[in-house]
C-alpha cells in the first residue's frame, strides 16, 4: 500500500470512529478571522437555527466552529477529550451537569470570573442558580421551558384566578357545566412534580444517588392531592387539552412549548399565572434548562465574549421567537406580558434532573398516582410501593 492510500485509509478510520461518537461530519465554520472558537452542542431544527442565527451575527474577531453531537454522547465525549487535553471551548448542555463538571474540574467556575461584568448582569440571579453546583456557577443558561397555569379571560377573569391549590380547585368544580371545564389537570407527574417539590420532596441526592421519594412526608401529601383532584370531578382530572383551545375551559396546567398554539387560538382572551400556592408553598414546576459550559482549558476570554453577546436582550429574545422557548430573563425585562408571566414561573422552578434513572422515577411516580386514585390504594400505600420500586433501581445506579 502507498503512502498515498495509507493516508486515505487512516483517514477512513478516523471519520468512522468520530461517527460512532456522534462528532461527524456535522461541524461547521463561520466568520474564519482572529482565534477559532469552538462549540459543540445536541440541539437540532430550532434550536440549531437559534445557534447559527447567534453565530451569524456575532462581529467579534474569531473563527466560531460548531460540531453536532447526539445528547446522550456529548457530555462523556466533552470529558474525555478533556482529559486528552482536547476538546471544545465551549459545550451546551444540561443544569444538572454542574456538579459532575466541579467534581471533575471539566468547566469553568465562573462567580469570581464574572463579578460586576455585563454577563452577570445580563442573568437574574435566580437564572444563575439554575446551573450551579455547591454555591458556584458553573453554567451559563439560555433557555428554558417547563409548566404555567393558562386561563381563558372569557370565562375566568383575571382578578378570580386562584392563588392557591383550594381555590384552584374549587373554581375548577364551581365553573364546571356541561358545555364547560373549570379545569384541566394532567395526572402526571413531570406536570404536577412542582407539588411534591413545593412541599419538599426531593427525588434522590444529586451527590451519593441515594433515594429519597418517601424520605419525608411530601410523598404521601403529593398523592392525597392528585386523590382531592380526582375526587373532585373526572372531567377536571386527566381532561383533553384540546378543550382548552377550543375555549371549553377555564383554566388549564401545560408546557411553555404551547404558548403560541394557546395564543392562536384564543389571542386576548388568553391569560397566564403563577400556578398556585401548596399548602403555602410555591409550586415548584420542574423545567428544562439549556446552557454553555466554558472549558477551563479553553479560549475563556473569548468564550465569555461570546456568551456576553448571547446573554444580551435582544439575542435573549431569539430565543423565544426562532426556538419557542422561554429566555431566562428578569421579570420586566421583555415587552411581552405572557414570557414576563413565564420568566416570573420559572424563577421559582426547579432543573429537571437528566440523569438516566428519571424515567424510573417517572413511570414509578406515574403508577403511584394510579394506584392512589383509580386502585384504591392508599396514598400510604402507594408512597411505600413506590418507595421500595426506587430503592431497588437507586442500590443498582450506585453498585458498579
Amino acid at each position: 500500500m502507498n503512502t498515498f492510500h495509507k493516508l486515505g485509509f487512516v483517514l477512513l478510520i478516523f471519520m468512522i470512529t468520530l461517527a460512532t461518537l456522534g462528532l461527524a461530519p456535522t461541524s461547521r465554520s463561520v466568520q474564519a478571522q482572529g482565534e477559532t472558537l469552538t462549540i459543540w452542542h445536541s440541539w437540532q431544527g430550532a434550536e440549531q437555527e437559534l445557534l447559527d442565527t447567534w453565530i451569524a451575527n456575532y462581529t467579534g474577531d474569531v473563527t466560531l466552529n460548531t460540531r453536532f453531537i447526539y445528547f446522550d454522547d456529548l457530555q462523556a465525549a466533552y470529558q474525555g477529550q478533556l482529559e486528552a487535553g482536547a476538546g471544545p471551548d465551549l459545550v451546551l448542555g444540561a443544569p444538572d451537569w454542574a456538579q459532575d463538571f466541579r467534581d471533575s474540574q471539566s468547566a469553568l467556575a465562573l462567580n469570581a470570573v464574572i463579578a460586576g461584568t455585563p454577563l452577570e448582569a445580563n442573568l437574574p440571579a435566580s437564572s444563575w442558580e439554575l446551573m450551579a453546583a455547591e454555591g458556584d456557577y458553573y453554567g451559563i443558561p439560555v433557555s428554558l421551558d417547563g409548566v404555567a397555569l393558562y386561563y381563558n379571560r372569557d370565562i375566568l377573569p383575571d382578578d378570580e384566578v386562584p392563588t392557591t391549590f383550594d381555590e384552584m380547585l374549587e373554581i375548577g368544580v364551581e365553573r364546571t357545566t356541561n358545555e364547560i371545564v373549570g379545569l384541566i389537570f394532567d395526572r402526571s407527574f413531570y406536570t404536577s412534580a412542582g407539588m411534591y417539590l413545593a412541599l419538599g420532596g426531593q427525588l434522590f441526592d444529586p451527590i451519593t444517588g441515594a433515594n429519597l421519594w418517601n424520605s419525608n412526608g411530601a410523598a404521601v401529601r403529593f398523592l392525597e392531592l392528585h386523590r382531592e383532584v380526582f375526587q373532585a370531578s373526572d372531567e377536571i382530572y386527566g381532561g383533553a387539552a384540546t378543550r382548552f383551545s377550543n375555549g371549553q375551559a377555564a383554566m388549564i396546567i401545560d408546557g411553555s412549548w404551547q404558548l403560541a398554539d394557546y395564543q392562536a387560538a384564543l389571542g386576548d382572551r388568553l391569560g397566564i399565572a403563577l400556578l398556585p400556592d401548596i399548602d403555602g408553598n410555591p409550586w415548584q414546576p420542574y423545567i428544562n434548562v439549556q446552557g454553555f459550559y466554558v472549558n477551563p482549558n479553553g479560549k475563556v476570554e473569548a468564550a465569555l465574549a461570546f456568551m456576553t453577546y448571547v446573554t444580551s436582550t435582544d439575542n435573549l429574545l431569539l430565543v423565544n421567537k426562532i426556538a419557542g422557548l422561554v429566555p431566562p430573563v428578569e421579570e420586566g425585562v421583555i415587552d411581552d406580558p405572557s414570557l414576563d408571566q413565564l420568566a416570573a414561573q420559572f424563577a421559582n422552578g426547579v432543573p429537571l434532573p437528566t440523569v438516566p434513572i428519571m424515567t424510573t422515577y417517572m413511570n414509578t411516580i406515574d403508577e403511584a398516582i394510579t394506584a392512589t386514585t383509580e386502585g384504591a390504594q392508599t396514598p400510604e400505600d402507594a408512597a411505600g410501593a413506590a418507595q421500595a420500586t426506587l430503592e431497588e433501581a437507586a442500590t443498582a445506579r450506585r453498585t458498579p
